[in-house]
């Protein structure tokens, strides 16, 4: 699950919707910082929840967490 502040909304979601549209495998420094030794986001069309207590928007997402 991520969130995406106001901020960044319109950059990354399109009709309430986040795109991966390929495999994407998460930066090294990035995973180790969530405690990961990798995190893959494999491809999809994922819907947006909206959380009006923080403005932000959240998603869940398909990935491998190891």
């Amino acid at each position: 699950m991520i969130s995406v502040k106001d901020d960044f909304f319109n950059s990354y979601i399109l009709n309430d919707y986040f795109t991966i549209p390929e495999e994407h495998q998460v930066d090294e420094s990035i995973a180790e910082a969530l405690g990961c030794s990798s995190i893959t986001l494999y491809p999809g069309l994922y819907k947006v929840q909206y959380n009006n207590n923080n403005k932000a928007h959240t998603v869940l997402l398909n990935a491998d967490i190891q």
